[in-house]
């Protein structure tokens, strides 16, 4: 590296000194304008997160077409992203696992929300209390109460805690301003 600069590194993902990982992060420090490719016989969800986080511009497993890796390479010396298409698959099902995840947990959800309760649950997510709250839509502490009673019954979901973490990862935010 230190003589000859390259523009692209190709890395495999198993080396005898350290893993592709590893010298992937070590490049990225030590030669910052320089790209790398890792290449490896894995096709694990795993290392393909941790290869696009060690600074990696790509990864492609070795079973790759000759042009598909001429691609790849080019991919990366113009500083994209590059992905084989194995590789690809892993990252959309690990998406579709994800959001599927997601639709359930929205599933849980027993009644629709009225637009005062999701009014209430953006409240919750900016940090007002149930006092603030009642002063913005002129309620009493009592009637706030009663709303959120409403709001846990229809989400099964009995904490304040968790119910604004539920609202912000579900988007239960309006501008309310």
């Amino acid at each position: 590296m230190k003589k000859f600069s390259p523009d692209v590194v190709i890395l495999d993902l198993e080396m005898p000194k350290m893993s592709g990982v590893e010298a992937a992060k070590v490049t990225k420090f030590k030669y910052p304008r320089t790209k790398i490719l890792i290449l490896s016989g894995f096709e694990n969800e795993k290392y393909v997160t941790q290869i696009l986080r060690s600074g990696a511009g790509g990864y492609v497993v070795k079973s790759v077409a000759k042009a598909e890796l001429a691609e790849a390479i080019r991919a990366v010396a113009e500083g994209k992203r590059f992905l084989g298409p194995s590789v690809s698959r892993i990252m959309v099902e690990r998406l579709i696992k994800k959001h599927s995840a997601e639709l359930q947990a929205l599933s849980k959800i027993r009644e629709p929300m009225t637009d005062v309760e999701m009014e209430i649950l953006s409240f919750l997510t900016q940090g007002l209390t149930t006092e603030q709250i009642g002063e913005r839509f002129s309620m009493s502490k009592r009637g706030v109460d009663r709303q959120l009673t409403a709001i846990k019954k229809k989400l099964d979901i009995y904490d304040i805690v968790n119910l604004v973490q539920f609202a912000k990862d579900y988007g239960f935010i309006i501008n309310t301003q």
